[in-house]
């Protein structure tokens, strides 16, 4: 269950905020004339008292809301529900039209609860609100999106199972707080991570035992190690004989992303499969090229890695073969290997969508064979489309064409595509052809090429 946490610096400062959220619901529910801490008839104190208009022949009627606001971490006790009874009915002595509404952040106890059922039997115009009826509240005010689709957002950060989940207030602003087994994180009501440094006093008045992460720095940290550990693979390749670590560091910091601590550099030339220490020299080590593929265009990767003479030799059959397998056992007809390669060896979104399990396939499919018969050649299919689609997004790809034009003298591309649409009148084909030619957009040194679509002239006739 989701509960509501009103932050504050003090035992006061929680009790005003959870006043300042109080009056801001009124507000969005078209109460008037909101006024806090205020002291009434008797010397009784009101938490936050407004008002209300019935409609009338002669003029709106205006009538006396009384709020009380109970942020404690226990349930609300029988004597806290008679003191607010006792300041409601106060107020109806002066108006029979006056409401009275207590929040209760922690919820009531069942002697409360007990009490409340039966003045609501006797339609009294009272209202104890906590729980779901405080977070619907919430949802309304801060337009806040649901649980489901916050935990889709923390997905896109992390694998890790989140264990609960609760709403924090202060200053007039909702926070998940987001709790995982070993650590948490806050985000903003619309589940976006905060920025760096900006949640200090939140995670200060939160008070949790557990270490508090910010996912997107996190996130931002892990690429950019992944991106380096790419950066130290490309290099390797294209020095065969290896480097020291001098040389690798400098390298990184001359693509932009220095290292000086000396010790994290170890760190990342341990973790990556991909590199063996021989001495003062380092060396890329081999593996297979299935797992190489996977490992380097999975998330960021260089694009210059499509022109090392590894990446491109081992685009061959023993890896279709490969391809085969991952893919629960498809077979991709022979006479499709040829076209296949040619996509996977120029496309790294291709290459990347090939080489790792696509579950739309594999799901169907056991001991490699589809669950029916019927479904084989669909399974081929829907992976050759799933090939060229991802080979039709590169052909934009101004840094690929770059490389494809001065690289491997590849000038242009011919994106066509059939489409037959039924309809109870008939079938409508449509033939779609894009050539797509690939022309320097200045020359020198600065060179860039670009794809140009050839603007044909219109049929006069």
């Amino acid at each position: 269950m989701i509960r509501l946490i009103v932050l504050g610096h003090s035992s006061d400062d929680k009790g005003t905020q959870l006043e300042t959220l109080t009056a801001s619901i009124l507000s969005s529910l078209k109460y008037t004339d909101i006024i806090m801490n205020v002291v009434g008839k008797g010397g009784n104190e009101l938490d936050v008292v407004a008002k209300y208009s019935t409609p009338h022949i002669s003029g709106d009627l205006i009538h006396p809301v009384v709020c009380e606001c109970k942020a404690y971490k226990s349930k609300v006790d029988i004597t806290d529900w008679l003191k607010f009874l006792g300041k409601f009915y106060t107020a109806r002595l002066e108006d029979s039209k006056a409401m009275g509404i207590m929040i209760a952040l922690s919820g009531a106890n069942g002697n409360v609860v007990g009490a409340y059922d039966g003045i609501l039997k006797k339609n009294v115009p009272i209202s104890l609100v906590s729980g779901d009826d405080l977070l619907k509240s919430l949802a309304s005010v801060f337009k806040m999106p649901p649980y489901d689709i916050i935990r889709k957002k923390v997905s896109y950060y992390t694998d890790d199972h989140i264990h609960s989940c609760d709403l924090l207030y202060y200053d007039s602003e909702i926070y998940w707080s987001i709790k995982f087994k070993d650590r948490y994180t806050i985000l903003s009501s619309q589940g976006d991570c905060l920025e760096v440094g900006s949640e200090i006093d939140l995670v200060s008045m939160n008070g949790l035992k557990l270490p508090y992460v910010n996912l997107a720095e996190e996130t931002f940290t892990r690429q950019k190690r992944l991106l380096i550990n790419k950066l130290i693979i490309y290099k390797l390749l294209n020095d065969e004989s290896g480097n020291s670590k001098n040389e690798l560091m400098e390298y990184c910091a001359w693509m932009g992303y220095a290292i000086v601590d000396e010790n994290e550099f170890d760190s990342l030339l341990l973790e990556n499969p991909f590199v063996a220490n021989n001495g003062s020299q380092y060396e890329f080590h081999h593996s297979t090229p299935l797992a190489f593929y996977q490992y380097y265009l999975q998330l960021v990767y260089p694009i210059d890695i499509i022109k090392t003479r590894y990446y491109q030799e081992n685009i061959d059959s023993d890896l279709i073969k490969e391809i085969e397998r991952v893919q629960g056992g498809i077979h991709i007809p022979k006479e499709s290997y040829e076209n296949c390669l040619l996509m996977l060896r120029y496309s790294p979104n291709s290459l990347s969508y090939a080489v790792i399990a696509d579950e739309a396939i594999t799901r169907n499919r056991q001991e490699g064979k589809a669950l029916f018969p019927e479904m084989e050649a669909i399974h081929t299919s829907w992976f050759l489309r799933k090939v060229t689609s991802s080979f039709n997004q590169d052909s934009s790809n101004v840094d690929l064409i770059q490389i494809l034009y001065n690289e491997f003298g590849i000038q242009g591309v011919n994106l066509s595509s059939n489409i037959s649409i039924q309809t109870q009148t008939g079938q409508k084909d449509i033939k779609l052809d894009v050539p797509l030619e690939y022309a320097p957009l200045s020359i020198g040194e600065n060179t860039k090429i670009v794809p140009l679509v050839p603007i044909k002239a219109k049929n006069t006739k």
